[in-house]
């Protein structure tokens, strides 16, 4: 089952995104150190985090 874009972790453990980037980012990083979620996905929310906060540039296509 694919995670949607409002929720982090295994299908069985969903939770929602906080709004506060700083949250996110705080969030994603306890799931990882928790085993909740695999190091690529929390590199990914702190990736889109970055991309947000407009201190990276998305790959282009």
């Amino acid at each position: 089952m694919p995670i949607k874009g409002s929720e982090v972790g295994h299908s069985s453990r969903r939770c929602p995104l906080p709004t506060n980037w700083q949250d996110r980012l705080e969030r994603a990083r306890e799931l990882y150190l928790a085993g909740d979620i695999r190091r690529g996905r929390h590199l990914e929310e702190k990736w889109t985090i970055q991309v947000e906060l407009g201190s990276l540039h998305p790959l282009p296509c």
